[in-house]
């Protein structure tokens, strides 16, 4: 129902608009609502992964954590991948 609805009111350049006024009215709807408790969103973004509009207004929290990942990979032939490990420190950002 309502994606039929959205449809019917948005024009193909205007999908991103509308999909945030959907989500500001499901937040308005959900007052108290835990729903996006938890999930990672993306601080830097205006739009619906952003944590502004993803959060509803609760705001979010931040962790900062160690990650460690394959990195500088070199194909060696024949049929081998050599790859370092690098360690990297991050923000991960989660709706409160």
């Amino acid at each position: 129902m309502v994606y039929s609805w959205l449809v019917a009111v948005c024009s193909p350049g205007k999908i991103k608009a509308c999909i945030s006024l959907i989500l500001n009215i499901w937040c308005l709807l959900q007052i108290g609502s835990l729903g996006t408790s938890g999930r990672p969103c993306n601080r830097t973004s205006p739009d619906i992964d952003g944590c502004t509009i993803l959060c509803c207004g609760r705001g979010y929290n931040t962790v900062r954590t160690t990650v460690r990942e394959r990195c500088h990979c070199k194909f060696q032939w024949c049929c081998k991948v050599e790859c370092k490990t690098c360690i990297r420190s991050t923000d991960i950002h989660t709706c409160k």
